[in-house]
């Protein structure tokens, strides 16, 4: 997730015009479409299917969630999917700076 939970990042960040809220919920609005879409395939959920889920919720700053096409911006750093099973943590980050910013969702 990209929210914050405890009360001084909802005071200082979550709240305070960055617009992380709403673009927020536009997002994991999101999930029950991509999970409805897995269903309807019957694809079932492997790792390469909750990376995907991760990224395409990452926050690019674009309207189009499934666009990496730069200039973003977005304030996703960190993009994490965890295989309970095989007890592996996928991870990306975010790279570059300024124009050359690309958010972790966008990196692999």
């Amino acid at each position: 997730t990209n929210h914050g939970y405890d009360p001084y990042t909802i005071e200082h960040y979550m709240w305070n015009g960055t617009g992380a809220y709403d673009n927020s919920i536009q997002r994991y609005l999101m999930f029950p479409e991509i999970f409805d879409d897995y269903e309807a395939s019957k694809t079932l959920i492997s790792v390469k299917e909750a990376v995907n889920v991760t990224a395409l919720l990452g926050d690019k700053g674009d309207s189009q969630m499934y666009d990496c096409t730069p200039p973003h911006k977005g304030a996703n750093i960190l993009s994490v999917a965890f295989d309970l099973h095989a007890r592996t943590l996928y991870a990306a980050w975010e790279t570059g700076h300024d124009d050359a910013w690309s958010p972790a969702a966008c990196n692999t």
